[in-house]
């Protein structure tokens, strides 16, 4: 028995394979689901998450966005939409969000950049890229910072769409982080990165990927014995 989040999309390979979408299709570790399936009825599905950020790697973050977006309502598909902070902070990037379809899940990517740690008090753990891992995740700061970001991300959400998400996300969140984020917000799902080795300065290896798992309260990557942990 395996469980699967409802709400998402659920549609063939062979299907997929016909729409040219950019984003990335991942799936999420799962904390709660309203359903389960079993491996014996062989069914099929991909969930569709797109994290939004804003990057000096793209110029219109919005014009990218409305492109993306283009292609998910033009085949009248339901998707998972994960925004930074910065992109929470994007007025004009916003009032785009706020035209999607009802289909639309509205969710949190926690990457940690110097506007964000500065709206949160933190201080900024500069490094040699913004993409090492003490500068990027959560895990880079201390615990308090750790609750001061997450409350900020939360609460810049809720301002806007007014009311907490389910959905989270990042390339890596820590026990730490994703038990306080389930016991205060009610988060659902977390998205996680798939294996890289020694790729961007950090080194994530060896977890389940492409398959949705109750994570263990003390290492997300590791999936929990019992209801417990």
């Amino acid at each position: 028995m395996f469980t699967v989040l409802t709400g998402y999309l659920l549609v063939k390979y062979k299907e997929l394979l016909k729409l040219k979408i950019s984003s990335k299709i991942v799936l999420g570790l799962f904390f709660l689901s309203p359903s389960s399936v079993t491996a014996s009825e062989s069914k099929k599905f991909i969930t569709i998450v797109n994290p939004v950020r804003i990057s000096k790697y793209n110029p219109d973050p919005t014009a990218s966005f409305v492109a993306q977006y283009s292609v998910i309502n033009r085949f009248h598909l339901p998707a998972t939409w994960l925004f930074t902070y910065d992109a929470l902070a994007d007025s004009k990037l916003i009032d785009a969000v706020q035209k999607m379809d009802h289909q639309q899940e509205k969710g949190i990517f926690l990457e940690i950049t110097p506007d964000f740690a500065t709206a949160a008090g933190v201080t900024y753990h500069q490094s040699a890229s913004w993409h090492f891992a003490n500068s990027v995740f959560l895990s880079g700061y201390t615990q308090p910072e750790r609750l001061k970001l997450i409350d900020t991300i939360f609460e810049k959400f809720k301002s806007i769409f007014g009311y907490f998400p389910t959905s989270i996300g990042s390339w890596w969140t820590d026990g730490y982080s994703l038990s306080y984020i389930k016991d205060k917000y009610g988060i659902t799902a977390n998205l996680g990165v798939s294996d890289q080795f020694k790729t961007d300065g950090y080194q994530i290896w060896g977890q389940y990927w492409s398959t949705p798992y109750y994570p263990s309260v003390y290492h997300p990557a590791v999936p929990a014995t019992s209801l417990n942990n």
